[in-house]
């Protein structure tokens, strides 16, 4: 039998290589994904051990208003999670859930001015995003005073988040009214009057040091996306903290086929500007509902330009539930945290194919027939 200090000093060598190995473990888990992640977590309530999965799974999560008392749990699991709190771009009738800026009754007492209004005068209504409320109506954004009022509102319920994403973001007078608009004769005047409020309200979160992310989605319908030689992201990036692309390599919504090569090269580029001006870029592909290839094709897009600053979101249903990306996650968990190592250099055209290497593989695209491939050395 070995003397007693002999048996305390193993008892601590124990416990030491125990520690050291769990907390290999730990390392290892919370490093095993390749790239940044993002997740719209837009149902109202979420359980213990739905908060743990996305804390540990997502490095940024756009949220309602409804989860602002569950933000310590997630910061908790993951302190370097970025939490953006979701808001319509316009004034929801029936809020009750902080969907859009606050007020709508008084606004529509004594502010009819802010109302963005067709050519007969009605004000214009976006049904598709009213989550079942009565309605959410688009507001003028070059109005100073909903500017103004809008901005200070935001930044008010952001208290606690890192930032705001501002969804339902019309590019062009065409998306929102077949009429036309009273205020706005084309695009280029509807633009400036947008490009105007985003600068402005941009300056005020960078004061207050928050981030204002918006959805680009109605860029899909943006033709031409390239307008005097300035592509989307040059015009519209430097106005915010960054952009979701929603349809990316693949169009709206899921099943709908693929962007065209020129897109996809847009989108791509896209992704190099954010990077080189340390903005925000959220790649929200929608894929054909839990298909490999279709999943193999739209990441392998995404490796080609992925950088510092940009996410991953492969929304497998268009729900935006946490059942279908824990489903997700789980059937390409190979595929997902394949360990490539870093990029080296940026991607480049090969015998007519895509690529960029990595450290220890090679990520191949053919955007003409649609298919991917990633190779480990």
């Amino acid at each position: 039998m070995r003397p007693r200090h002999q048996r305390k000093n193993i008892g601590r060598l124990v416990v030491l290589v125990l520690f050291l190995f769990l907390a290999g473990c730990e390392h290892a888990t919370k490093n095993e994904r390749i790239v940044k992640t993002a997740f719209a977590a837009y149902d109202t309530k979420y359980g213990d051990d739905d908060l743990k999965y996305l804390a540990t799974h997502v490095d940024l999560l756009i949220v309602h208003e409804s989860l602002k008392d569950k933000l310590g749990a997630l910061r908790e699991n993951n302190t370097k999670l970025l939490i953006l709190l979701y808001k319509f771009s316009g004034m929801t009738k029936s809020d009750t859930i902080g969907h859009s800026a606050s007020g709508y009754e008084e606004i529509f007492s004594s502010h009819q001015d802010w109302f963005l209004r067709n050519k007969f005068g009605d004000a214009v209504a976006d049904d598709y995003n009213n989550y079942s409320m009565e309605h959410s109506f688009y507001m003028d954004y070059g109005n100073p005073g909903w500017q103004n009022y809008s901005v200070q509102d935001y930044l008010k319920s952001a208290q606690g988040y890192d930032g705001v994403f501002l969804d339902a973001i019309p590019l062009s007078p065409k998306e929102i009214s077949e009429t036309g608009l009273q205020r706005y004769n084309d695009e280029r005047e509807f633009q400036k009057a947008l490009l105007q409020y985003l600068d402005y309200a941009h300056s005020k979160f960078l004061q207050n040091g928050k981030l204002l992310v918006i959805n680009g989605a109605s860029l899909i319908n943006q033709d031409p996306y390239v307008v005097d030689g300035v592509g989307f992201w040059e015009r519209f990036l430097p106005k915010t903290s960054g952009i979701l692309e929603e349809a990316f390599a693949e169009k709206y919504h899921f099943g709908g086929g693929y962007q065209p090569e020129e897109r996809l090269q847009e989108q791509l580029a896209a992704m190099d500007f954010a990077g080189a001006h340390k903005e925000v870029y959220i790649a929200f592909a929608q894929s054909k509902p839990f298909s490999r290839t279709d999943t193999t094709y739209v990441f392998a897009c995404y490796l080609l330009g992925q950088n510092e600053y940009t996410y991953f979101y492969n929304n497998n249903l268009g729900k935006y539930r946490i059942d279908d990306f824990r489903r997700g996650n789980e059937l390409y968990s190979d595929l997902y945290n394949i360990d490539l190592g870093k990029p080296i250099g940026g991607r480049f055209v090969e015998n007519g194919l895509l690529k960029r290497r990595y450290e220890k593989g090679l990520v191949v695209v053919d955007v003409l027939e649609k298919s991917a491939q990633i190779n480990l050395y």
